[in-house]
């Protein structure tokens, strides 16, 4: 007889390795000969794992019973195709560690790549002795940086950003992205990073804050050009800035627009977008009038419109119009 069981769940550690990680009901062996037998029958695939660069140990727990120790041997079997699998050489009865508790073999020296998929027999001559929490564990690439944190503060007309990483290794720069939809993105800046480090660092940046509900990636990229995101982040902004915009008349029949503000401003940029979040106009006006008051024509189809005004004081106001 033999007891065959699966996979149950696949566990990855985001740092200094990981566990392919298997569970079944407590076994225990009931007779007193090297026949009781575990077997993996979905084998761990190495590839299938994030980053994982090589085997590390075999694990498990066991629990021996009234009989000596040394009565539960291992065999470690390799296969390139998950399918047909073969002992591997000096990994053939090996004797379990004596003792009850987590135990462990170093399985490091398995070529990963000769043999992508591994699976583990026990075998059990101890009666009442238990085995459970088996599991794998690989060896993986270190993070080129350990973020810690990503935050931001909005002061004024400014937005604060602040980030800490507890290690880099080939760090080059970080890039402060800002987008409102993530269809249209803004890069804010690039910081120079520290290339390699095992200290806390602290950054800093400020920027001109963007009004409204904004978010923020902090992208980070290795000096081979590699890149990742490593945090999103999301501010809300409130605009002190006393103005307020109207258009009229409303509804209308899309021919004509009039926006009007209570107090004066340079420049603006309108921007008119559909029902769909489509941009469909897009006007740019260096002088907006000393009366405050503008009329532009967008030949727009019946329906629910957005308009959007942006300029050096007022960011992202937002009205709704119809068109009919």
């Amino acid at each position: 007889k033999y007891v065959k069981f699966v996979w149950s769940n696949f566990k990855s550690e985001s740092s200094g390795g990981g566990l392919i990680s298997f569970s079944v009901d407590n076994i225990r062996a009931e007779a007193p000969s090297f026949f009781n037998s575990i077997i993996t029958t979905t084998p761990s695939y190495i590839s299938s794992i994030q980053n994982a660069i090589g085997y590390d140990k075999l694990i498990w727990n066991q629990t021996l019973g009234a009989k000596a120790a040394g009565d539960i041997k291992i065999t470690i079997q390799g296969s390139t195709d998950g399918l047909s699998f073969s002992d591997i050489t000096d990994f053939v009865d090996m004797p379990a560690p004596d003792g009850s508790g987590q135990k462990n073999i170093d399985i490091s020296s398995i070529d990963h790549t000769i043999y992508p998929y591994l699976r583990a027999i026990f075998y059990l001559n101890n009666e009442n002795t238990i085995l459970h929490d088996f599991g794998f564990s690989y060896k993986n690439t270190p993070l080129p940086v350990k973020l810690l944190s990503f935050t931001s503060e909005c002061e004024n007309d400014k937005i604060n950003f602040a980030w800490s990483t507890a290690s880099e290794i080939n760090s080059d720069c970080f890039e402060i992205i800002e987008t409102k939809d993530f269809v249209n993105f803004n890069s804010l800046a690039k910081i120079y990073a520290a290339g390699f480090s095992s200290q806390t660092i602290i950054y800093n940046y400020q920027a001109k804050a963007n009004y409204g509900k904004t978010y923020y990636q902090l992208k980070q990229y290795d000096v081979d050009g590699k890149w990742e995101i490593l945090s999103t982040i999301v501010a809300n902004c409130e605009d002190n800035f006393d103005n307020e915009i109207y258009v009229y008349p409303n509804p209308n029949n899309g021919n004509e627009i009039i926006v009007s503000l209570n107090s004066i401003i340079d420049d603006a940029i309108i921007m008119v977008y559909d029902a769909a979040g489509r941009l469909v106009r897009r006007f740019e006006y260096k002088e907006f009038g000393k009366e405050n008051i503008l009329k532009f024509r967008p030949k727009l189809e019946p329906g629910i419109y957005v308009l959007e005004l942006n300029n050096s004081k007022i960011k992202y106001k937002y009205l709704k119009f119809i068109v009919n």
